[in-house]
């Protein structure tokens, strides 16, 4: 039987969390039995001088891109606007991972075409979902097994703040948190190896995480509860499925650094509830595994190509 071929097309400009993603999802199509995986990149992409694709097979880079030769091609973000009009008979799938398409007028104008969506978390679909034009599939991000050790924390850094996203937020709370003797650590959006990152987790009793108000799913909390840590994370929409106030972390409001403040305190004080939220990081983030996700996105390939073959059958 011919395997069916998809092609992803993505125009890599630097590493961010959500180009990770986009790689995660071609080894997942890469490794389903029914499928040939390639990525074709237009000439202006660095992705060679990066090392999220420097694992690429020779065989799985397409030097052109030609639509009509493909069952399946995926798109992320604005990647849209290196597809031509007349794509044939391929069908789009779009890997939709943050809320903006609601209010950004051209990524809106891209989830009203027809395509096969995949949303990063149920809170995201349910958001944006009904402006889409065709099929859609929630699959949960997964969290990279060198992020789920659990290792105990190291009590030298009791506070590390993440404050790429908010970095005005993250200092005006660093400089109160400063005032308490506390000294926390900023873990900015500078591109680091995995093992240094890891170690700035490992090394913090609490993490404190500041995403924007409408992320689609917010990986860094999930990876700061499977490294061990008691984590604060306000609401961010598609975080809600995995920060549970109380539960998986402490959740004070959207841009109350008084709030922020009080919750590292509790957080200091209070061992029992340290240690609970500890525990239930760290069973969310079992829960989020790479194998979870692979197997979510082979369910969404096998009904894409159940669609398919239903249309061929009906032709």
């Amino acid at each position: 039987m011919r395997k069916s071929r998809l092609l992803l097309v993505r125009d890599f400009r630097r590493q961010t969390g959500g180009n990770i993603k986009v790689r995660d999802y071609f080894r997942h199509a890469a490794a389903h039995p029914r499928f040939e995986a390639r990525a074709w990149f237009p000439p202006q992409s660095r992705h060679r001088d990066s090392e999220i694709w420097e694992d690429l097979a020779a065989g799985q880079v397409s030097i052109s891109f030609d639509p009509a030769a493909q069952d399946f091609i995926c798109v992320n973000g604005r990647d849209w606007a290196l597809l031509p009009d007349d794509l044939g008979t391929a069908e789009i799938i779009h890997f939709v991972q943050h809320a903006g398409y609601a209010t950004d007028p051209v990524l809106r104008s891209y989830l009203e075409r027809p395509a096969r969506r995949l949303f990063t978390s149920q809170a995201l679909f349910e958001a944006i979902g009904a402006l889409a034009n065709g099929p859609a599939h929630v699959v949960p991000i997964g969290v990279d097994p060198v992020f789920q050790t659990g290792a105990p924390y190291n009590t030298s850094r009791r506070v590390t703040i993440l404050c790429a996203k908010q970095p005005d937020f993250a200092a005006a709370l660093a400089a109160r948190l400063e005032a308490l003797d506390l000294e926390p650590a900023m873990l900015d959006g500078a591109w680091r190896p995995h093992n240094e990152y890891l170690g700035m987790m490992r090394r913090s009793e609490i993490l404190v995480t500041l995403p924007l108000r409408r992320e689609g799913f917010y990986l860094p909390a999930l990876e700061g509860m499977g490294q061990g840590c008691a984590v604060i994370c306000c609401d961010a929409v598609g975080n809600r499925g995995h920060c549970v106030a109380g539960e998986t972390c402490l959740q004070p409001a959207f841009g109350d650094v008084d709030g922020h403040v009080a919750a590292v305190e509790q957080l200091i004080r209070d061992d029992a509830l340290k240690a609970h939220l500890r525990a239930g990081g760290a069973r969310m983030a079992r829960r989020h595994g790479m194998a979870q996700e692979r197997a979510a996105f082979h369910t969404m390939l096998d009904a894409a190509l159940a669609d398919q073959e239903a249309r061929r059958l009906g032709a």
